[in-house]
């Protein structure tokens, strides 16, 4: 039992047909003979691809005129990974282009096959719309996951190649000058 005073766990890899432990602390105990000293690799990836509006019905982005319908994500990841099983971390940086435009840049920091399968990412990422217009200067915060299509799990090698992404979040605008406003008692308002 895990509850007991000494803590400790016994585990076999013979068939037991009946059960020999139980705890109230843990749903699920994984036992294994076979002990991994894993070793880490560090990786550049580069992303590219179009966007593309979600079918969900709370995507803004067609409707709401941020991103033109050819705008591209681009985006190159430094992850460090255990070999064994290919978990790790990354950060790296992002733009969305029109064309050669940068429309919005910042950075990204995530985790790659973290209690999910080895060709598994998320994480969040945080910038800025560049340019003109209405949005100029709002912040983007947005969390991202996607999965390696090609990659099959466990895998032998570097999970890598094409990536299907989903992008949720919000762009925060800052909040309109209030300097010079007159407030309704005929007073001078302050300013931001």
């Amino acid at each position: 039992t895990t509850n007991a005073t000494t803590g400790i766990v016994s585990c076999t890899n013979t068939f037991v047909p009946s059960v020999r432990c139980r705890t109230n602390t843990f749903t699920h105990i994984d036992c294994t003979n076979v002990f991994l000293t894993p070793t880490t690799v560090a990786i550049q990836e580069a992303l590219s691809g179009a966007i593309t509006a979600g079918t969900n019905g709370c995507d803004e982005l067609s409707g709401f005129g941020l991103f033109p319908s050819n705008a591209v994500f681009n985006a190159v990841i430094y992850a460090q990974l255990r070999t064994n099983d290919w978990r790790g971390s990354h950060s790296g940086s992002f733009k969305i282009l029109d064309g050669t435009n940068v429309i919005a840049s910042g950075s990204l920091t995530g985790v790659n096959a973290a209690c999910r399968p080895c060709n598994h990412i998320e994480g969040t990422l945080s910038g800025l719309v560049k340019g003109s217009g209405a949005l100029a200067g709002a912040r983007i915060k947005a969390s991202y996951m996607g999965n390696l299509t090609a990659v099959s799990c466990p895998s032998p090698n570097v999970p890598q190649g094409v990536i299907q992404l989903e992008i949720d979040g919000v762009v925060v605008t800052p909040c309109p000058s209030l300097a010079g406003r007159r407030d309704d008692d005929g007073g001078q308002q302050g300013g931001d």
